[in-house]
C-alpha cells in the first residue's frame, strides 16, 4: 500500500520538531535487519471498518475511481460515518473529523473548503445503481483532484482509537495495534507489538485526525520517548 498523497497544501509533519528536521533518523541493530527509530506511542486502535470491495466492471466513457465502484465506496463510507458519530457522540449530522479523514485532511482553517469537497464527494459516490458521473471539460481538474483524494483511501481501513480519534490505516490494521510517531516522519505509523520482546511489526503508514501537523509533539500526557526496534 503506497503512502498518502502529499501536496503543498497537505504537508503532513507529525514528527517534525523543527522545520529543518525533515528526515527520520534510522539505524540498524548490529548484524541484523532490525530497524531502530526514535519516537513515541500516541494511541491504540480500537474498532475497525474494513474496506472490502470487488472490482468493476466499468463503462469506457465514465470516470473511474481506481478499481472500486462508487457503490462500494459509498457503502463503506456509511459504515465509517456511523463509527465516527459514536466516537464523537454526534448521532446526527457529519462530524468534521470524519470529513477531514475521508478526504485525507486539509488544515482546519480550510474547513469550508473541506465541507464543499465532501459535498462533491457525497454527490459522486451516492449515485444509485449504474448511474455514473459524467465530467465536463470545465470541471475535470477539480474532479481529478477529488478522485486523487479518494484513491488515497481506497483499500484502507477506517478505525477509531481508544483515545477518541478516527483515522485510516493499511488493510492489515487490527484492534490493539499502536499508532506511533517517529521523529522526523511526515505521517504516523502503525506498529504491532508482541508479548515476548521481539521486534515490533510495521503494519504501515496511517492518517490520524488531529495530529497530522505536529499537534502530538505538544500533548503533555503522551507516552514517553522510546527507541522502536522494528523487524
Amino acid at each position: 500500500m503506497g503512502g498518502f498523497i502529499q501536496r503543498p497544501s497537505r504537508s503532513f509533519q507529525v514528527g517534525v520538531r523543527e522545520k529543518a528536521q525533515a528526515t527520520t533518523l534510522i539505524t540498524f541493530l548490529p548484524h541484523s535487519n532490525v530497524l531502530r527509530l526514535q519516537g513515541f506511542r500516541i494511541d491504540r486502535v480500537d474498532k475497525i471498518v474494513k474496506f472490502e470491495a470487488k472490482e468493476g466492471p466499468w463503462e469506457e466513457d465514465t470516470v473511474r475511481l481506481d478499481s472500486y465502484s462508487y457503490e462500494e465506496l459509498y457503502s463503506w463510507e456509511q459504515k465509517c460515518l456511523v463509527l465516527a458519530q459514536k466516537v464523537y457522540d454526534q448521532p446526527e449530522g457529519i462530524p468534521d473529523a470524519h470529513m477531514h479523514t475521508i478526504l485525507v485532511d486539509s488544515p482546519a482553517s480550510k474547513l469550508p473548503i473541506v465541507r464543499k469537497t465532501y459535498s462533491n464527494y457525497w454527490r459522486v459516490v451516492s449515485k444509485p445503481g449504474k448511474e455514473r458521473v459524467y465530467v465536463t471539460e470545465d470541471g475535470k481538474l477539480a474532479f481529478k483532484e477529488l478522485m486523487e483524494d479518494l484513491a488515497a483511501i481506497c483499500g484502507r481501513n477506517y478505525f477509531s482509537t481508544q483515545g477518541g480519534r478516527v483515522g485510516l490505516g493499511p488493510p492489515g490494521t487490527a484492534p490493539g495495534d499502536r499508532i506511533c510517531i517517529f521523529y522526523g516522519a511526515n505521517v504516523p505509523h502503525i506498529l504491532r507489538f508482541s508479548s515476548n520482546n521481539r521486534p515490533a511489526q510495521l503494519i504501515g503508514d496511517a492518517y490520524l485526525h488531529g495530529i497530522m501537523y505536529g499537534e502530538a509533539l505538544k500533548i503533555d500526557d503522551r507516552c514517553e520517548d522510546e527507541t522502536f526496534n522494528i523487524g
